[in-house]
């Protein structure tokens, strides 16, 4: 069920949005490094004609020192002050040009949704998007961010190109994800704050796909002269290295190498954030929903994953029937080192049961650790092309 109604904005509407407005502004704090650096010049320049006039002169005026010192703070003062107001007017000009259009549409569209199923993904900045089965065909996408959805979602929002949504509540039983949690694909259109799709989420996949005009990188013409770089991109494609992108982002994702490893590893679906601090507070159910979908084409199936966290007694973890512990008693000091070092066991474990040649390969490491998925020969070849840093070859763990 989902019902739709209008309303001209209240007060309470229009003070939420205000301080909205105030917050997009934020702070400036007064910056005196002018004022520091030149009253430091005219105390050094006051102390450089003691020294030039007055050397073992005793009864030498310290006035001029003290006028030179205050007269050069005075004037970086300004500066500083000059600065400030500066910075203060480019924050409300561009706070304006966010919301003054949006205060200006004077309506609050009022959103009353019971969904029957849910399905949680998230995008590459954090941000969380319910997308609800509210009828039969009809998805409604809400972006907030707890950890469940609930039966009924009520939005007031703000229509217009970005709606903008003023409150969001959730109310009755918690609905269990239809599926486990991912984030959107390369090349899948992130819906907007209360947009409804037409269809089910069973479909959804295609749904995020349609009608889409796909960013396909490097035009054919810019790739027309080969590179290194481009030559590595086209070997890899016969040892698999796309198996986890749509067909039709395969070209796109090819350019993605000139920009560099991290960002052709992320394209191709094989690169997997793994910060070894996160990681050990809690963070690997996330890991391993976000590497499901490389792990579904596996043969991997990781069913229902649980975990257990307490910052001094350890973090556990169950992937289906399986109980794997991260760390335990007595090895806190080490809890980054071992939940990364397990995480990796786990997922290469199931990657043989499976049959997979695919390993996880090890980039950078500690808070910018990047887990890669690579067979033995897509690693060879990225190895001995010579086109990345040695850092940038993940390492196989």
């Amino acid at each position: 069920m989902l019902e739709r109604s209008q309303r001209s904005f209240g007060n309470e509407d229009r003070q939420l949005l205000e301080q909205l407005r105030r917050n997009s502004i934020g702070t400036t704090r007064f910056a005196a490094k002018s004022t520091f650096l030149a009253g430091a010049a005219g105390l050094a320049l006051g102390l450089l004609w003691l020294v030039s006039f007055h050397r073992g002169d005793r009864g030498a005026p310290f006035w001029p020192i003290v006028a030179l010192a205050a007269a050069g703070a005075t004037v970086g003062f300004w500066f500083d002050d000059r600065r400030h107001k500066r910075e203060r007017r480019d924050r409300e000009a561009a706070a304006a040009a966010r919301w003054g259009p949006i205060i200006e549409v004077g309506v609050v569209e009022h959103l009353i949704a019971e969904a029957s199923k849910a399905v949680r993904l998230d995008d590459d900045e954090g941000n969380t998007a319910w997308l609800l089965q509210v009828g039969e065909r009809q998805v409604l996408c809400v972006w907030d961010w707890p950890n469940d959805a609930s039966e009924r979602v009520e939005i007031d929002l703000v229509p217009g190109r970005s709606p903008t949504a003023l409150r969001i509540s959730w109310t009755g039983k918690a609905l269990p994800p239809s599926r486990p949690k991912r984030r959107f694909k390369r090349g899948e259109r992130q819906p907007e704050q209360g947009e409804v799709l037409d269809g089910t989420l069973e479909q959804l996949d295609d749904l995020l796909r349609g009608g889409r005009a796909v960013n396909q990188g490097p035009t054919a013409r810019a790739r027309a002269a080969v590179t290194p770089a481009s030559k590595l991109a086209d070997d890899v494609t016969s040892l698999g290295f796309y198996k986890y992108a749509f067909d039709d982002q395969i070209d796109g994702i090819k350019g993605e190498i000139e920009t560099g490893a991290y960002d052709w590893y992320l394209a191709a679906g094989r690169g997997f954030d793994a910060d070894a601090e996160r990681l050990a507070q809690g963070g690997v159910k996330d890991l391993l929903d976000d590497m499901r979908p490389a792990l579904d084409v596996e043969g991997v199936e990781l069913g229902e994953i649980a975990e257990s966290y307490n910052a001094e007694r350890g973090y556990t973890l169950r992937v289906g029937a399986d109980e794997h512990t991260m760390w335990g008693d007595g090895e806190a000091s080490r809890a980054l080192e071992l939940t990364t070092t397990r995480s990796i066991a786990l997922i290469n474990e199931r990657l043989a049961n499976a049959g997979s040649q695919e390993r996880v390969h090890v980039l950078h490491g500690g808070a910018e650790a990047v887990f890669v998925l690579l067979t033995p020969g897509i690693w060879q070849a990225i190895a001995e092309s010579g086109i990345f840093r040695q850092k940038d070859v993940p390492a196989p763990m």
